[in-house]
């Protein structure tokens, strides 16, 4: 009997390092991670809360045909408080939504044209401040990239 039980552990020692191996190594294979430098790389990263519901996203997403990176804080409730993204020429703005609306304030690069003017700044492009109001209605204070301030309407 004692053989047997010896062999019993000896097998079981054997499988549980066997089974730890091959699990870590799956998992060092399904996130790269580069130790040395200390660089954690993924497409998204989530944040979840005690509950599992996602509270926060780092990722990147499709803006016009090409990705952008975006950082997106979202409330108990599962909308959307804060939204630092880039748009298409990667010019960067950071939202606060309220409940009802989406973009309440917006800080960095508020608006300008579609189309971009070669290697040169936007013309029609302004950076600034802005806030919604009810009926859509905004009211900013800003530079535009032509060097005119725009002022709250009165």
């Amino acid at each position: 009997m004692k053989l047997k039980s010896t062999f019993t552990v000896v097998l079981s020692v054997l499988l549980s390092v066997a089974a730890t191996f091959l699990l870590s190594r799956r998992h060092t294979e399904e996130v790269p991670i580069v130790p040395d430098a200390g660089v954690f790389r993924a497409k998204s990263i989530q944040l979840v809360d005690d509950r599992n519901k996602i509270r926060a996203i780092i990722g990147l997403v499709q803006v016009s045909g090409h990705e952008q990176p975006q950082i997106l804080l979202q409330g108990e409730d599962g909308q959307t408080s804060v939204l630092l993204s880039l748009n298409e020429r990667g010019e960067g703005t950071l939202y606060f939504n309220s409940k009802s609306k989406e973009g309440k304030v917006g800080v960095g690069y508020l608006l300008g044209s579609d189309t971009p003017i070669g290697d040169n700044e936007d013309p029609l492009g302004a950076w600034g401040l802005r806030v919604l109001g009810q009926n859509g209605q905004a009211t900013g204070v800003g530079i535009g990239n032509n060097g005119r301030l725009i002022a709250p309407a009165h």
